[in-house]
């Protein structure tokens, strides 16, 4: 026999977003546990290569989205609106502290992990490489193939038109097999 939890879907992000609208702090909850990672790790990447500041930036993207949540519209995605706040919060961290820290060199990031198989090896010289990118190409490369969005999420987030996104993903993935084959891989 089938429970009442498990025959509950689970709710979209505008679902929970118009529930939220309504005062409701178990749907700003939700919202906040399915992109806190996801906002984190794109602002890493992409922007801060810091925690501290990253985990700064996180915390003022919701409370942005908790003070804006009567002005979201259901017509656009969600998530490009969560990105799109976490960008420019994170551009104007930037412009604030006038510096960007190449991903591998920050001293806050932390990588306990011991890397077992090849499968990591790759995936660490992968975002070693994505980081030493143009910031055009790593924060396409990374929407992509890291958050997995659409291009035309990309291209509501990067406010690039689509052929031009599509272009930013296939020439970053050509310079990393470039550099991937300077480390023998094929």
């Amino acid at each position: 026999m089938i429970n009442n939890s498990q025959m509950q879907r689970e709710k979209s992000d505008n679902e929970l977003m118009e529930e939220f609208a309504s005062c409701s702090l178990d749907a700003f909850k939700q919202v906040y546990y399915r992109y806190k990672i996801k906002i984190f790790n794109f602002v890493l990447r992409n922007y801060l290569q810091d925690n501290d500041l990253t985990e700064e930036v996180l915390q003022k993207t919701f409370i942005t989205v908790y003070e804006y949540k009567y002005r979201y519209k259901k017509s656009y995605m969600f998530s490009t609106w969560i990105y799109t706040i976490a960008k420019n919060l994170a551009l104007n961290e930037i412009k604030r502290n006038k510096r960007f820290i190449p991903y591998e060199q920050n001293e806050n990031y932390r990588n306990d992990t011991i890397y077992e198989n090849d499968k990591e090896e790759i995936l660490k010289l992968v975002k070693s490489i994505i980081s030493k990118m143009k910031p055009d190409y790593r924060e396409v490369i990374t929407l992509r193939y890291f958050d997995e969005l659409s291009f035309e999420e990309i291209s509501l987030i990067t406010q690039k038109n689509g052929n031009t996104v599509r272009s930013l993903a296939r020439r970053g993935l050509l310079l990393i097999k470039e550099e991937m084959k300077k480390y023998g891989y094929k």
